[in-house]
């Protein structure tokens, strides 16, 4: 996880430029690719559960989530 966000492509000042000027981004990582909100939820979320725990954090999940 922090292999990748260790590569210089997250420091390249055109990257940042396109990614904050584009209204569709995608992201791309070998043959793998998705949408940016998803990778940016993805990567709140392996925050929040590496900070709280993952049991901690999926009864507060639940609890702010319940329909």
């Amino acid at each position: 996880y922090q292999k990748f966000f260790r590569r210089s492509w997250f420091h390249r000042q055109w990257v940042i430029q396109e990614v904050v000027l584009a209204k569709d981004v995608q992201i791309l990582c070998g043959q793998h690719q998705m949408s940016f909100s998803n990778f940016v939820t993805g990567h709140l979320l392996h925050r929040r559960t590496r900070f709280y725990g993952r049991t901690q954090f999926l009864r507060s999940y639940v609890a702010t989530h319940d329909d």
